[in-house]
């Protein structure tokens, strides 16, 4: 048996009520470690966790990560916990196969996602109650941009050794910036709500901004504050993102050193 971490839970960025996603490989008869997965599950349960979970073995894993995509995504950011080595580097090799013939399909269904999600909040980043998960300019744009990045080039955007530049020194350090602001909200409205909420609504706005800093000032509350730097960065990451897509559009079009090898010298 080999326990992995996926998800948010793979990548090490939680906020306090996030689900802990994991993924159990194994080897041999599924039955015979039920009683282990009970035994590693129930306490964490029991503790008032929510666990996102899959049993798989190498190549069910890989066979479900080809037709769900969220899988797909998920299995992106894996990392070994503790367990069998062997049947993790068996998963991620079959896992890198998979990614490396299927980079157009990821590009093409994780921008149709992001579509999707922005009709459902109503296409607008200025709504006076955002989702600042899932709405347009929300901490899920952020997601696809590494995810996209990941899955083309086997690096995280911001890792100082990766070989290709999607974003610029300045774009790179906006988008953490930007980040950095929603992931501090982010937190702050968990550990208010006492659960996984991603609504800025009215009521939370103004506890929010005292948690997080802001004040009175200069004829606007601190909520009025808190909430207009929240717009601010929702339109830089829009930015961002049309950067982003273009570049990485653009990168996928070119043509590869051994495919300009192959052209005729005159050309």
């Amino acid at each position: 048996l080999a326990i992995c971490a996926v998800g948010g839970f793979g990548r090490g960025l939680l906020a306090p009520f996030s689900d802990i996603d994991l993924l159990f490989l194994y080897s041999g008869p599924e039955a015979e470690i039920k009683p282990l997965l009970d035994f590693i599950l129930y306490p964490l349960w029991d503790a008032g966790l929510k666990v996102g979970h899959g049993v798989h073995t190498p190549v069910s894993a890989l066979a479900f990560a080809e037709k769900d995509m969220t899988g797909r995504t998920a299995y992106l950011d894996a990392r070994l916990m503790c367990g069998a080595k062997a049947l993790f580097e068996d998963f991620h090799k079959r896992y890198e196969r998979l990614r490396k013939r299927t980079k157009k399909q990821f590009f093409t269904e994780k921008s149709a996602e992001r579509e999707a999600r922005h009709e459902q909040s109503e296409q607008s980043r200025f709504l006076s109650e955002p989702d600042l998960k899932e709405g347009k300019g929300g901490l899920r744009d952020l997601h696809a941009m590494r995810w996209l990045y990941k899955y083309e080039f086997d690096k995280d955007i911001d890792d100082p050794k990766a070989s290709k530049k999607i974003l610029n020194e300045q774009d790179l350090k906006a988008f953490k910036k930007c980040e950095r602001f929603l992931w501090s909200v982010r937190v702050q409205l968990h550990t208010l709500r006492g659960r996984a909420e991603e609504k800025l609504s009215f009521d939370v706005q103004p506890v929010l901004a005292e948690k997080l800093g802001y004040a009175d000032r200069a004829g606007m509350t601190a909520a009025e504050r808190l909430m207009r730097h929240y717009f601010v960065n929702a339109m830089e990451i829009g930015r961002l993102t049309r950067i982003f897509l273009a570049k990485l559009d653009e990168e996928k079009t070119k043509l590869s050193p051994k495919a300009l090898k192959l052209l005729p010298k005159t050309l």
